[in-house]
């Protein structure tokens, strides 16, 4: 059954009203219901896409490349004991 503000059609249909009556009643009801989700929902223009101007303005950090190797434990710490001489007894 469909609801709107707690009138189902059989509540409708009780009231001494038609099926067509009762049914336009229900559409009615589902349209208002819609206009105030729409009226309630809407920004007023608010959220816009950026324009080129705009976007081109935007500054944003990338990764890079330059040291990255120099400073990873694979390429640099775990290899130091190499340098080092071992005394053997």
């Amino acid at each position: 059954m469909v609801s709107m503000s707690g009138l189902t059609i059989k509540v409708l249909l009780m009231s001494g009203n038609s099926m067509k009556q009762a049914i336009a009643e229900i559409k009615r009801l589902n349209k208002e219901k819609a206009e105030a989700h729409r009226l309630k929902h809407q920004h007023e223009g608010l959220c816009q896409p950026f324009t080129d101007k705009e976007y081109k303005q935007i500054v944003t950090k990338m990764k890079t490349s330059y040291g990255a190797k120099a400073k990873k434990h694979s390429f640099n710490a775990l290899w130091r004991h190499y340098d080092v001489k071992i005394e053997t007894l």
